[in-house]
């Protein structure tokens, strides 16, 4: 995630967002890629994937089942534009 948001550089490698490498882009470049971070709570969970962070609230506090918080997640990816190539962030997660 840090990658991605550009508060790391790469080792090796680089992080594309929207044809722009992420640790090239100043911060007024950084500001204007369209991208977006969701928080809980003012932090995200570096251990989970995008997929799980954005799963994380409805798990913890709404009694939904797991078919709708995994649509209501899409929904998010797909508006948020963390989908790329058709699947979500979360392995074989098929965006459909």
């Amino acid at each position: 995630m840090r990658l991605i948001g550009g508060q790391l550089r790469p080792s090796a490698g680089h992080v594309e967002v929207a044809g722009n490498i992420v640790h090239r882009l100043d911060t007024a470049g950084l500001y204007q890629s369209k991208m977006g971070m969701m928080f809980q709570q003012s932090g995200l969970f570096t251990d989970l994937s995008v997929f799980e962070n954005a799963a994380y609230p409805y798990r913890e506090h709404t009694d939904l089942p797991e078919s709708m918080i995994r649509d209501l997640v899409l929904l998010k990816c797909r508006r948020s534009a963390c989908v790329a190539r058709g699947k979500c962030a979360r392995r074989n997660c098929p965006v459909a």
